[in-house]
Order: C-alpha cells, then sequence, then structure tokens
C-alpha cells in the first residue's frame, strides 16, 4: 500500500481490476497519511484491499472466485520493494500462494481446452443416471471415527501394497482405491470398499475397466461427467458428485440437492473428500507421490497413460522430496497439491497421515511408515465399509423432475436448430460484408447484430456449443476495445466475433443434438421404470411431438 497501488489504480481500464493484500495496518494508516487514497477507495470492486492477519486463505479464496472469463488475462503479482526486507517471510508466503494459484487456474483452462468435447459430451449423456443416483451426501458419517486408507496410482505404491494384503491389517481400515489401480488390487485379491473414478475420456472404460470381472463390484464414487461408458455398466452401487462445470449447474435443478466436488482436479482428491465425507479417522494416503523417477510416471499395474520425465523434460521440475531429496513434478501435480493442502486445510478435526514414503510432503499430513501405522490400528468390527455403503444405496429413493428436465431439453433442441439457421445466415452476411463497399457496409452489419440478440434469447442451447468449444470460451473473455478504437476496427471485430461463433455452432450442434436426443430417449425409460402401472407420463411423449 502506498504510491505505487494507487498509481495503478489511476490507469485502471474499465474491465481491470486489482487487488491488494498487506498484512500491515500501519502501512495502510501510513498511505492514509502520505497520499490520496481516493482511487483505491472506489465502490465498483474494482479495487479490492485486504489488510490485517489470516491472508493466505483470504488470498486463495480471491482467486477461486474469479469467473471464467477473468482467468484468461491475470498479470504476474506485483510487490513493493521494501517488502524484500520488511517482514518478507510473509510476504513471500503471499507471493508464493499467488504462484501456486496461478498454476491451479491454469491448469484447469488447459484441462477445459483438451477436453471440453468430452466434458459436455459426458454431463449430458450422464442426465438419466445423475436422476436416480444418490449424491455424495447420503454417505455422510457411514464410516466415523474408523481409519480408511486412499489408495492412489504413485509410483511408489508397491513399496507397501502388501501390507493390505495382510487379513490381519486388512480388517483395520476401509479401502478407498482410484480407478487406475483397480485391476490391479482385484488381481492381487486385494477388493477394495470404494472405488473412484472422473476421466471423461472413454479411455476411462476401456483402459481402466475393460476385462476386469465386475460381478462382485465395489460400490463406484463418480463425477458427473465421468464416461458414460463406466456408469451405464458398472453393475454395483454408484454414488455421484458434481463437478464444477456450467453443465451441472444448470441441471442440478431437476433433482434434489447433490454435493459438489469442485475442488476435484485428480481422482485422488474424490477419494480425500470421499473419505472425509464418510467421517473416516484418521485419513492415510498412499501412493500419493506427486512426483516421479525419471524412468516412471505411475505404479506397475496401473491403467494410466502418461510419459515418465525424461521423455519430456520440458514439462517436468525438480522439487525437494518429502525427505528432502531431489524428486520431478510438473505444473499439473504441483497444482494437485495445493489443492490436497486446501482439503486438509478444510477438515482440522481429522488426522491425515502421508503413508506414501516417497514423492513430495503434503501440507497438513503427517509423514509416517504405513506398517506401523496399520500396527497401531485396533480392528473394526461390524459391517465393512461396501456394505454400508450398498445399504444405502439400496433405500434412496430419487426425486427426480422429470417433466421439467424432458421439457427443458426439448426447449434446447429447437433452440440448437434456430441457432443453426442463424450461424448459416451469419456467415453469408459476414461474406457480403467483407465484399461490400464502405458505404454498403451498413446494411449487412445492421442485419449481423440482430443475429447477436439470438445468442442471448437461446443462452441454455448456447452454453452446450460454448462448453465444448474452448475458442467460443476465449472469445467470450476477449478484452473489450477501447473508447478511442475507430468505427470501422469495431465493426470488423464485431463481425469476426460472430463468424468464429458461428462456425463453432455449425461444428457442433449437429453433435450436440445427437447426443440430446439419446439422452431424452432414456429419460423416457427412465419415466417408465419409476411408474408403477408401467405407463409412461404425458412427458414421455415430448419426443414423438417433436
Amino acid at each position: 500500500l502506498g504510491y505505487f497501488p494507487a498509481a495503478i489504480a489511476r490507469r485502471l481500464e474499465p474491465h481491470q481490476r486489482m487487488a491488494i493484500f498487506d498484512p500491515s495496518p500501519m502501512h495502510y494508516l501510513a498511505a492514509m497519511h502520505a497520499i490520496d487514497m481516493t482511487p483505491l477507495q472506489s465502490n465498483d470492486r474494482r479495487v479490492e484491499i485486504f489488510v490485517g492477519d489470516g491472508l493466505l486463505p483470504i488470498l486463495e479464496n480471491w482467486w477461486l472466485g474469479l469467473q471464467s472469463h477473468e482467468k484468461f488475462h491475470i498479470g504476474q503479482p506485483m510487490r513493493c520493494g521494501f517488502t524484500a526486507h520488511c517482514d518478507a517471510a510473509t510476504y513471500d508466503a503471499l507471493v508464493n500462494k499467488t504462484g501456486e494459484m496461478l498454476r491451479y487456474q491454469a491448469v484447469g483452462l488447459a484441462t477445459w481446452r483438451q477436453f471440453g468435447p468430452c466434458i459436455g459430451d459426458s454431463d449430458l449423456g450422464n442426465l438419466p443416471e445423475y436422476l436416480l443416483t444418490p449424491g455424495l451426501d447420503q454417505m455422510q458419517g457411514l464410516w466415523e471415527g474408523k481409519p480408511a486408507v486412499c489408495v492412489a496410482a504413485g509410483p511408489s505404491l508397491q513399496k507397501n501394497l502388501a501390507l493390505l494384503m495382510d487379513p490381519a491389517l486388512r480388517n483395520k481400515a476401509a479401502v478407498l482405491t482410484v480407478g487406475t489401480v483397480y485391476a490391479l488390487l482385484e488381481q492381487l485379491g486385494l477388493q477394495p470398499d470404494v472405488v473412484t473414478t472422473i476421466d471423461f475420456q472413454r479411455l476411462n472404460w476401456t483402459d481402466q475397466f475393460r476385462g476386469v470381472p465386475l460381478d462382485t463390484a465395489p460400490p463406484l464414487v463418480y463425477l458427473h461427467s465421468t464416461h458414460p461408458s463406466t456408469v451405464r455398466r458398472w453393475p454395483g452401487a454408484r454414488f455421484v458428485g458434481l463437478n464444477a462445470s456450467d453443465t451441472t449447474a444448470w441441471m442440478s435443478q431437476y433433482a434434489e440437492p447433490k454435493p459438489y466436488a469442485a475442488q476435484v482436479q485428480t481422482v485422488a482428491h474424490l477419494n480425500v473428500v470421499i473419505a472425509a465425507l464418510l467421517g473416516a479417522n484418521p485419513i492415510i494416503l498412499l501412493g500419493q507421490d506427486l512426483s516421479m523417477p525419471a524412468t516412471a510416471h505411475h505404479a506397475l499395474g496401473a491403467r494410466a497413460q502418461d510419459t515418465a520425465p525424461q521423455e519430456s523434460y520440458d514439462s517436468h521440475i525438480e522439487m525437494p522430496g518429502w525427505d528432502g531429496q531431489p524428486v520431478w513434478s510438473r505444473h499439473s501435480l504441483l497444482s494437485m497439491h495445493t489443492v490436497f493442502g486446501q482439503l486438509i486445510a478444510a477438515h482440522p478435526d481429522r488426522t491425515f497421515l502421508n503413508c506414501t514414503e516417497g514423492g513430495l510432503a503434503i501440507p497438513g499430513a503427517q509423514n509416517l511408515p504405513l506398517a506401523g501405522v496399520l500396527a497401531g490400528l485396533p480392528s473394526i468390527s461390524g459391517p465393512r465399509l461396501a456394505a454400508c455403503l450398498r445399504d444405502k444405496a439400496r433405500t434412496y429413493i430419487p426425486q427426480p423432475k422429470l417433466e421439467a428436465v424432458q421439457s427443458d431439453l426439448a426447449r434446447i433442441d429447437v433452440g440448437l436448430v434456430r441457432l443453426q439457421a442463424m450461424a448459416t445466415r451469419v456467415l453469408d452476411l459476414a461474406q457480403r460484408w467483407h465484399a461490400a463497399s464502405d458505404d454498403a457496409k451498413p446494411a449487412p452489419l445492421q442485419e449481423l447484430m440482430s443475429c447477436d440478440g439470438i445468442l442471448q434469447e437461446e443462452g441454455l442451447a448456447f452454453g452446450q456449443i460454448a462448453v465444448r468449444s474452448f475458442d467460443v470460451i476465449e472469445l467470450m473473455a476477449t478484452i473489450p476495445p477501447m473508447p478511442e478504437t475507430p468505427e470501422t476496427d469495431l465493426q470488423r471485430m464485431n463481425v469476426e466475433r460472430l463468424t468464429l461463433v458461428a462456425q463453432a455452432i455449425l461444428r457442433e450442434a449437429p453433435h450436440v443434438r445427437t447426443v440430446l436426443r439419446q439422452t431424452l430417449g432414456r429419460l423416457d425409460d427412465v419415466a417408465l421404470a419409476l411408474k408403477p402401472n408401467g405407463q409412461a407420463p404425458t412427458s414421455a411423449r415430448l419426443w414423438q411431438a417433436l
């Protein structure tokens, strides 16, 4: 706080915002005496000031509250020079936390860019299952005060996996495993209590679960964006958590409230979320390296695709490991490391034990050998966790709002048809605009701008296009033109913007309509199944009416 941020505040453009974090109230007081604070005290939230103790969680929550379009234009943190000598450790922590959150946001955007079409398909295709599957809240407290081991697929897993095969030790804790090592555990005769999965690619089924005997499959906990093949084929109990996509925000209205697992970046995070919901204590992490040796990327036997550090040096980072020795990591793993710290900090009443015996240390978790931890646990009496979850799933009564969801899906389908017609018209008008003389350009431009209103009217349908098209998301996050931008440049920008949107609509809409129709057909089956007399309600005939 002082001259520097006040000078920046005077120069903020209308689309820009600035956040200031300063642990010293005295700096704020001194600034009020020394300078004109008016630029820093606006009421439009363009400048936010946070002063005092406990700034690290405030800083983290500020980052988590950013909207999608804001994440594309984040600047690097700025730091006044005197902070290198005045309370340097506190300012270092703030800058380091900012670096962690920059990485966190970048990984989320990169995932969206690469897998947006898969996420959109899965969110829509899994809608019938979402309506009929119990949410994570149904697991609340089913394993209160009992130990749980969260098994991940890190390279060090084979060090301690044999310990869980000892029947005497196996009865001391529930086992939650990621889907990537489920086949490995089954081959060893070690059936877990819970299997977790989040992968939205078809590889989720073909590489992780296909070919594994599932006749006695344990309960599956999945995020709604998981590839539908796995969700539909799983014969055991299922529980669903919502991912943080715009699609799930829209569809959550059609069932009773079901919790989000918005922080989850990797399936191992879901393990920890579930263990905490179950009430497990202590929560033991195993195979959670968040790093890798130079020649490996996952544990032997894990069904995962990746590259070892020596195959891709440019994307790997050397970091100090849990024992102080250097290990290989990468930006995505370091972002996951940040999330583990957030999850652990959110449950101060639980004991977290990192028994990985390798990789990075995890904030808030004690590093202990698994053998000693299991030896010190008492045996568990009563039914196993898997049995408790099966009983809970059997007694769950879904409350889907079928008529509402079928009506809205039908409306989206009509909206997509309208958007396709608009997109074809836009490309024709854009061609006419480019070919017209300067005097003749206003006519096609006026028609083009009228097409823009259709995007607003069909927001629900356009959302299905946008979630699959990262170029559209980037376009929506474009920095607005400056007031002094020439009129001809503004016109050109508008024409180019609408052209890109039209191309995305024509590219994606036919596929979205196919998935939509398949989902509507399956919802008819859901309606039939929920009627005691076997007769479909009137709303089940919506699709025939279309």
